[in-house]
């Protein structure tokens, strides 16, 4: 078993070794939480953001889509908080890895748009292109800063209490959401789509690791009743919002109430006992978890044309979007196989 251990997102960045390391019940709720970032990648376009307008002259497809988005959008939080309650460990030879493989996959966006017609619009050059992957994705620049700045969070975790840690979370989160959420006047929390506040949600894993007797007291199907709980009120706030004609989204990540639900579902998924028969199965998708974030948006016009013919087949709509949606899953899997062995070779040489 290699010691380079799976992150929250990519399965290069060594993590602590804690008890839990390499914890089925967490492998799982990666696979879990990539296949919903798939499925929010898959709905948004079809359907689109929900505003009064749309709700006005399609009221059904917008419920659905606010449906499927109230349980989905944990995916991102709940990758940070692995990360967090595991710790991650700088190392040079995890981060040369992590940029290899961002690299690796641009890469392979680029010959693909050499072949299918959807990607042709695209940069001239295969360095203007690879400048435009690498900059113009918001996650993978938040993650690379979350990625510098954790040895420094990871040293407050430590030295800190559990109610000290605790208190910073509640006023880091009470003026992040009051100046990033409710009025979005800050541009360093853009809304939680920022290495700030990716680092918040991070001190969140931190804070669950310091919490572990505590956790123990809580039953795996009250924290699931608290993430139903949370989506069916989110659901419920989006459309009462729209029926009084008010366009404001309660679906951030900077919203206490999906913040809650995306603890209630890790600790869920931190609670399940699964099987060890299971272990080679579940290692093997969750190690290229980064892997199908990177493809899917790297060839993101391609995924959209592919989710759109899905989606308008008259007949059996849903098992060709989800059979889409697998298949990019375990086509991204199967390339990045390609890309740990490259990376293999590549440090046998030195």
């Amino acid at each position: 078993m290699s010691k380079y251990r799976e992150t929250a997102n990519c399965p290069i960045i060594q993590e602590k070794k804690h008890p839990q390391q390499r914890a089925l019940n967490l492998e799982l709720l990666r696979i879990v939480a990539m296949f919903m970032v798939l499925v929010i990648h898959y709905d948004l376009p079809i359907r689109g953001i929900p505003t009064v307008e749309l709700w006005q002259s399609d009221s059904g497809s917008v419920s659905l889509t606010i449906i499927i988005q109230s349980f989905v959008v944990v995916c991102v939080n709940c990758f940070i908080l692995i990360s967090g309650y595991f710790g991650i460990r700088w190392k040079w030879k995890s981060f040369s890895n992590l940029m290899f493989q961002i690299l690796f996959f641009i890469l392979v966006a680029y010959i693909a748009s050499q072949f299918l017609i959807t990607e042709t619009a695209v940069p001239k050059g295969i360095l203007s292109f690879f400048l435009t992957k690498f900059t113009t994705i918001w996650f993978i620049i938040a993650y690379l800063g979350l990625y510098m700045i954790a040895p420094v969070l990871e040293a407050y975790i430590a030295t800190v209490s559990v109610r000290q840690l605790a208190t910073f979370i509640m006023v880091f989160y009470g003026f992040s959401t009051f100046m990033g959420y409710i009025l979005r006047c800050s541009p360093e929390f853009n809304e939680g789509m920022s290495f700030v506040s990716l680092g918040g949600m991070y001190l969140i894993g931190g804070l669950l690791r310091k919490s572990k007797e505590y956790l123990k007291k809580i039953k795996e199907w009250y924290a699931f009743a608290g993430y139903l709980i949370c989506a069916i009120m989110l659901t419920s706030i989006f459309l009462f919002e729209l029926y009084m004609g008010y366009d404001h989204s309660p679906l951030g990540t900077l919203n206490p109430i999906v913040i809650i639900e995306s603890v209630c579902l890790f600790v869920f998924f931190l609670k399940l006992q699964i099987s060890n028969k299971w272990r080679r199965s579940i290692l093997f998708f969750s190690s290229s978890a980064f892997a199908v974030f990177l493809l899917h948006v790297y060839i993101r016009n391609t995924f959209d044309t592919l989710c759109t013919w899905a989606h308008n087949v008259s007949k059996g709509s849903f098992f060709c979007v989800l059979a889409v949606l697998i298949g990019v899953f375990l086509l991204s899997v199967l390339v990045d196989k390609l890309r740990q062995i490259s990376f293999r070779a590549l440090m046998n040489l030195f």
